[in-house]
């Protein structure tokens, strides 16, 4: 199978584990398949759900997008074990994809969602299906119709309150570069966020000038017609935790980079 982003498909992170007995092995379920370290005698590296176990993991670098064919990809590890999948933008509000079985199971999500929407939670729940090691046995949940995400600290791209580019904002831009050349072509989204600092109205101004100062450092330094540029200033209605500290507030200011297939 083919993963246009390579090792960026995959999930990154275990957000929550419901298992009836151990919640250890949860995280042999993120980055590549490795079911076996070194042979079949080897110890099995995979996430043996449990019977009616539930597993969350978020995508954190990537987004997962329709796109045509096949947008998901679970690894199963042994016999089919039916397992009900759904699928989430904030880990809130979730959208069910429904049942998927075993072995590798290819996951097109077009009857279920939108045109450009982007989705970072997984959550796969086991259907009670009776086997040797009892729940299904996720080796890796990978994204083929991904969208890359990357995520810019604002202190380091520009002094606060301004939307020039700093030297050292400039040269992080160029290490952003390399990941977004993976990619032959597609549709850039850059958006801008603030913390709540200030008036809403200025928070948004700042975010989108903010915004159009990494679009075009980045259109400089990776030239291809084949991108599109898109440029957004939310200010601060959108921030990653709530604005209760100063650390919080650093995390909410931020610019995004999102590059969706075209």
């Amino acid at each position: 199978m083919y993963l246009p982003l390579g090792k960026l498909s995959f999930a990154d992170k275990v957000v929550t584990v419901d298992h009836p007995e151990n919640k250890q092995t949860a995280t042999y379920s993120l980055g590549e398949p490795d079911a076996y370290t070194t042979g079949m005698n080897s110890v099995m590296n995979v996430h043996s759900m449990g019977l009616k176990g539930q597993l969350v993991v978020k995508f954190e670098d990537n987004a997962l997008v329709d796109v045509n064919g096949p947008d998901l990809y679970i690894f199963e590890l042994g016999q089919i074990e039916p397992t009900n999948l759904d699928i989430s933008k904030d880990g809130k509000t979730w959208v069910s994809v429904g049942k998927i079985s075993g072995g590798v199971a290819e996951v097109d999500i077009h009857d279920f969602v939108g045109s450009d929407e982007l989705f970072y939670y997984v959550r796969l729940t086991d259907l009670e299906t009776s086997s040797g090691i009892p729940g299904a046995d996720v080796d890796a949940i990978a994204a083929i119709g991904s969208a890359v995400r990357l995520n810019l600290d604002s202190q380091v791209l520009f002094d606060t309150g301004k939307s020039e580019l700093k030297p050292a904002g400039k040269e992080a831009l160029k290490e952003l570069v390399k990941s977004l050349k993976i990619l032959e072509r597609g549709n850039v989204i850059i958006e801008g966020h603030t913390d709540d600092v200030g008036s809403a109205t200025s928070n948004k101004q700042l975010s989108l000038a903010r915004a159009k100062s990494v679009s075009s450092e980045l259109k400089k330094l990776l030239p291809s017609q084949n991108f599109k540029w898109k440029e957004q200033g939310h200010g601060e209605e959108k921030p990653l935790t709530e604005n209760d500290s100063d650390e919080n507030r650093a995390k909410n200011r931020r610019v995004e980079v999102l590059v969706l297939p075209n």
